[in-house]
């Protein structure tokens, strides 16, 4: 337990009317975190992304691109693309789906340690991890849910699975929220 690192977010609306918003997002992540205990990257990142919407009545297409720059020697950069949409399908539910996609940029900078010889007491070669070398390139679904009372409690519960293998990643990743307007 303990802080990880800090993102510290920025928008700026470029144009919005009644059906279409376009703004610009920026997000620096900032190494707070102990590397050693796993609650930090060690190094500075930063995130530039596009974001435009268009609204049909109660559905919302959404496209989202920008570029990932990882501050690590041993970590490339990503070209970012989230495609998706929310659509209200009642007074209370907001159903969205998204195809969130990662692109790395450039040759392969992490490389996996080959297997360790052993003589005794037979000779052997074992492979030290399982971890697949292969590019980065990851392609995911997400799945949602939103559930807004009158009172301005609102209840997200999201599900984001990958689509295409990526090396080192979860099978399934659970969200959970809920906010208070006042």
């Amino acid at each position: 337990t303990g802080l990880g690192d800090v993102a510290v977010r920025a928008k700026l609306g470029i144009t919005r009317n009644r059906r279409v918003a376009v703004a610009l997002l920026g997000e620096l992540r900032l190494p707070t975190g102990r590397e050693e205990d796993f609650l930090g990257s060690g190094e500075v990142a930063f995130k530039l992304l596009a974001v435009a919407s268009r609204a049909w009545g109660p559905f919302t297409s959404h496209v989202n691109a920008g570029y990932f720059a990882r501050g690590g020697k041993e970590e490339n950069d990503a070209v970012l693309a989230t495609f998706g949409f929310d659509n209200l399908v009642g007074q209370v539910v907001t159903v969205s789906a998204d195809l969130v996609t990662q692109w790395q940029v450039g040759s392969q900078r992490f490389h996996l340690p080959g297997p360790t010889h052993f003589d005794v007491p037979f000779a052997a070669d074992v492979p030290l991890m399982n971890i697949p070398d292969v590019r980065d390139n990851r392609i995911d679904g997400s799945f949602g849910l939103k559930l807004t009372n009158r009172r301005g409690l609102t209840g997200v519960v999201n599900a984001q699975f990958p689509l295409r293998s990526a090396g080192l990643q979860g099978s399934l990743i659970w969200t959970l929220g809920a906010q208070y307007d006042f």
